[in-house]
């Protein structure tokens, strides 16, 4: 994603945008927390265990409830 990011197809607000979408369509019970991971595992991004995004290790962003 990092990548995708610097050559400007995505920006990180768009990016956050559609991580935060997804975290609601789980909090909706709407497609479950192993679902959630999947796609974010397809797209390269981890979730720490404190809930943060993890793009690599120089990109974390710490989500706010």
């Amino acid at each position: 994603m990092i990548q995708v990011i610097e050559n400007g197809q995505i920006s990180e607000p768009e990016l956050m945008d559609f991580i935060l979408g997804y975290q609601k369509l789980v909090k909706a019970n709407v497609m479950t927390e192993f679902s959630f991971l999947n796609v974010m595992a397809g797209l390269g991004i981890k979730i720490g265990l404190k809930g943060e995004i993890i793009l690599d290790e120089n990109n974390i962003y710490a989500l706010s409830e």
